[in-house]
């Protein structure tokens, strides 16, 4: 099951956050700020009521980003994360996105992997994008309307 996230998923949405990214994983604090933003959407997926996965977007214009995408690491690899990411597209195509970015860092080849997988395509490289200095990738797909 998927849901829209809200505040009171703030408990759920920062475990996630923890056991996918560890240190690098969002604070409180962001996530609030996330679901406050009023450009920004959350979702949840859940399996047997417990939350296991998440994707933060923000819309900027015609422009879909991709802010964060986690699958618990015991429910990878089971189409959770493809259906996250086929639900973002599908919100931003709606709220009038015309093309979905994202960024992971240059050394994630399994994330790059499974993006490439999707459609999307590397367009850029962000050299020192993440706060503790590593490289990143910028990933572009075209939504078709």
């Amino acid at each position: 099951m998927l849901r829209q996230a809200d505040l009171s998923d703030v408990p759920a949405l920062y475990k996630i956050e923890k056991k996918c990214f560890g240190r690098r994983g969002f604070s409180k604090a962001h996530i609030i700020w996330t679901l406050k933003n009023p450009q920004g959407s959350t979702y949840l997926y859940y399996v047997d009521g417990h939350p296991v996965g998440t994707v933060m977007l923000r819309q900027e214009g015609e422009v879909g980003r991709v802010v964060s995408l986690g699958v618990l690491p015991g429910h990878r690899r089971q189409g959770i994360g493809a259906e996250l990411m086929r639900q973002a597209e599908e919100f931003m195509r709606d709220k009038g996105a015309r093309v979905m970015l994202l960024e992971v860092g240059v050394h994630n080849e399994a994330a790059i992997a499974f993006y490439e997988r999707l459609g999307y395509e590397t367009d850029g490289l962000l050299e020192g994008y993440y706060s503790w200095g590593e490289d990143a990738c910028r990933m572009r797909k075209a939504l078709p309307a």
